[in-house]
């Protein structure tokens, strides 16, 4: 029985794409500027390469998919290494955490649900299931967002990145959300966008349920996913032909 629903963040309850890769190529540019790095176009579209920004969307194996940021910050400094800039005595994950929040709690950003949330949650409260967020963003910006939603007197459990948590794929954020309620694994359902959504979801023994609302594809989700549903509006269909039949296979796509 689930007791319990962890779901990611970004590209699952709020679109990926219109937030962060708006916010990142804000950023950048400013980032530059922090480091003492001249913000040449070059550099600039180099760094978006690194962090996996496209033209049409997000790679989902790139580090704006699923790395915190002081992992971001990491992949960004070792990018202006390679190209000749020593970056030296600077907290760049910091630079980069605090340049993220001011661009995403500007008035104008755009935090736009994947679906009903509200709706979503009284279901799932309806269930009698525990509510949990698991998520790379750090807790100030995801209490943020899940405010911006309307959504955030829902939840029992705000897990993020930062402190003594290891990021996903590890089950830290899991592991604290069942010693909290004294929950077994098999009675959480962990819901993600992206590969690495799945397999912390496979590290923590929790049911995985992909959405393809995200960075995630059909093609990369449904070999690791348990279920896969086109968005979190879909939950229910994991109870109706999932959990009560139990005859769906391992990444079958149940809608």
């Amino acid at each position: 029985m689930i007791r319990g629903v962890l779901f990611d963040k970004d590209g699952t309850l709020l679109e990926f794409d219109t937030l962060w890769g708006a916010a990142t190529r804000r950023v950048l540019p400013s980032f530059l500027r922090a480091l003492s790095v001249p913000a040449e176009h070059r550099l600039y579209e180099r760094m978006l390469e690194a962090l996996g920004v496209t033209e049409v969307g997000v790679d989902a194996a790139k580090a704006l998919a699923w790395m915190p940021y002081a992992q971001m910050a990491a992949v960004l400094v070792k990018t202006l290494e390679e190209e000749g800039f020593g970056i030296k005595n600077v907290d760049a994950a910091a630079i980069l955490t605090k340049l993220y929040y001011k661009e995403i709690t500007r008035p104008e950003a755009k935090i736009i649900p994947t679906g009903d949330l509200t709706q979503v949650m009284n279901r799932l409260k309806n269930r009698k299931c525990l509510i949990g967020l698991a998520t790379a963003d750090g807790e100030r910006a995801a209490k943020f967002c899940l405010d911006r939603l309307k959504i955030r007197n829902y939840f029992d459990y705000i897990g993020t990145s930062g402190g003594s948590a290891r990021p996903k794929p590890s089950s830290d954020l899991c592991d604290r959300f069942c010693r909290k309620y004294h929950l077994r694994p098999e009675e959480v359902m962990v819901v993600g966008d992206s590969p690495t959504d799945m397999e912390f979801a496979r590290n923590s023994g929790a049911l995985a349920v992909g959405v393809l609302s995200g960075v995630g594809s059909r093609e990369q989700l449904q070999e690791m996913a348990d279920v896969l549903i086109p968005s979190v509006d879909d939950l229910d269909l994991v109870w109706t032909m999932y959990l009560s039949e139990k005859s769906g296979d391992s990444g079958k796509e149940t809608a």
